[in-house]
């Protein structure tokens, strides 16, 4: 053998190694993809039952403290005046709104 053979090899296999590299790595980004999704719908859920939860527990002590037994009743010059719902609802109030006191 000398150097001055010429090579009959046409690259055929570092096309068909080049091909399967590019499937592997479109298999692992989808992956990442899928993980990622699966992280923000995760993390939307979470949020979503805290805040559900959050609503809850304020109805909750809303009504708790609307009784007369309880020991911290809520104060009556917070209940929003029947005249200013009157006035929107000519019929009566149909709702009593909460508010915090010392905040306008």
């Amino acid at each position: 053998m000398n150097g001055k053979q010429k090579s009959t090899e046409s690259g055929v296999a570092l096309l068909i190694v080049i091909a399967g590299l590019l499937l592997v790595t479109a298999v692992a980004a989808g992956m990442i993809l899928m993980t990622n999704s699966e992280t923000n719908v995760n993390a939307n859920y979470s949020g979503q039952q805290k805040a559900l939860f959050a609503a809850k527990a304020g109805l909750q002590e809303a009504r708790d403290r609307m009784l007369t037994s309880n020991a911290n009743p809520i104060d009556l010059s917070t209940l929003v005046a029947p005249s200013l719902v009157s006035g929107v609802c000519p019929s009566g109030p149909y709702a009593i709104y909460i508010t915090a006191s010392g905040v306008s």
